[in-house]
Formats: structure tokens, sequence, C-alpha cells
């Protein structure tokens, strides 16, 4: 259980978990790139698939040393255990968006005007990040 006063601490502390992002972001960029490029027939950037559970493993490190220091993490990791439901909620939503742009968007954009898995992912990242907002 995660004392009272650390949660006080980081309900005010307005700081950002900048480490946490970019490692976040390179487990996501080290999963995603090599399926995207694997279409075009590159081989080479499957060997960054050995990066994700590097750094998936390295943001779960750091989350939890911040909390244990009493700062904000990026991703609070106790509500995967402590708030019910937290969990299906996640699934929920990612099935959702995942099935909505790739029915969607990803058929129009890729069969339709002959974009490229890159290209259609560049297009519908704002509408990514506007939905997670």
């Amino acid at each position: 259980m995660v004392p009272r006063r650390a949660i006080e601490n980081r309900e005010t502390d307005a700081r950002i978990d900048v480490v946490g992002a970019l490692l976040l972001g390179l487990a996501v960029l080290c999963l995603l790139y090599p399926v995207v490029r694997v279409e075009s027939g590159a081989r080479l950037p499957l060997v960054l698939l050995v990066g994700v559970p590097l750094f998936a493993l390295a943001f779960v490190r750091w989350e939890h040393r911040l909390v244990r220091r009493e700062h904000p993490p990026l991703l609070d990791l106790t509500l995967l255990r402590g708030l019910p439901g937290y969990v299906n909620g996640l699934l929920v939503s990612t099935l959702y968006f995942t099935g909505y742009t790739g029915l969607v968007h990803v058929v129009y954009l890729q069969e339709g005007l002959g974009y490229s898995a890159l290209r259609t992912g560049l297009l519908l990242m704002p509408f990514a990040v506007r939905s997670a907002r």
C-alpha cells in the first residue's frame, strides 16, 4: 500500500516523468517500427524487437523507483493491481481503438488510396493522440 503522504505529494508535484516517457516510447518504437518495415521486405529492423522487453522492463523498474522516492510516475502501476476494472478498461479501450482505426481508416488509406503502412500510421497519429486525451 502506498503511504497517504506519498499520494498527496504526487498530486501536488507537477514534474513530468521524462525518463519514463522515453523508456516507454523506445519500447513502443522497438515493437512497431519492425512491424511496419517488414511489409517492405526489410528484415534488419526485426533486430529492434530485442529492445522491447529490455525497455519495457527498464520502464517498469523506473516507475517503481519513482514511486519509492515519492515522485509522480508516468503510469502508476499500482492501479493495475489495486483498482478494480482498470485492467479490463485498458483492454476494452485498446481493442476498440485498434479495431476502429484499423477497420475504417487503415483499410481506406492503404487499400483505397495505396498509402504505405508507415504513411498511414503517421497520418493517424494525431487521431490516436487526441483520442488518448
